[in-house]
């Protein structure tokens, strides 16, 4: 019986354990934003255009959602210049079912969200990648190469260009 209850424990720890930075406080606008650009980035690698389209619209509505007033100076600085562009480039993404199209409004979204994500603290290492065929960048929550220019046509075709930690 003891060991039903230990097992249990720990079952429910490991459950709530991804929970715990909710109830800190800490997940921030940006952070919900960043991640819901890693979902368009991955649709993109994997040439899904209606996924892309709806993290695009999921982006949107995070973007819509932030409250400056809880950003620091930097990022206040940074949203504000890049925020009109960051939801035109979404709605880009969103309102197309062409993946060349989506590939085209990603490369500026990807610019603005780079410009955010030098202004912000990071929690974890973000890779900015460079495509030479595409002369574009992109942002990666992994060192290892998935282009979303191309998807699989040519899918490691590219570089870590700088690491922000």
């Amino acid at each position: 019986m003891k060991r039903a209850k230990d097992i249990f424990y720990v079952v429910m720890i490991s459950l709530l354990v991804p929970f715990t930075s909710f109830s800190q406080d800490k997940v921030s606008s940006f952070s919900l934003l960043l991640s819901k650009y890693y979902v368009i980035k991955n649709a993109l690698v994997g040439s899904d255009a209606a996924g892309a389209a709806k993290a695009a619209n999921d982006f949107i509505t995070i973007t819509k959602g932030i409250d400056t007033k809880t950003l620091s100076a930097n990022e206040q600085t940074a949203f504000k210049s890049v925020q009109t562009r960051l939801q035109a480039d979404a709605n880009s993404i969103a309102g197309n079912k062409d993946l060349a199209k989506q590939r085209s409004a990603f490369q500026t979204l990807s610019e603005s969200v780079i410009t955010l994500t030098k202004a912000s603290k990071v929690t974890k290492p973000v890779y900015i990648a460079y495509c030479p065929m595409k002369k574009a960048f992109w942002i990666s929550a992994e060192q290892g190469i998935k282009n979303p220019y191309y998807g699989s046509s040519m899918l490691t075709c590219g570089k870590v260009s700088e690491i922000l930690k």
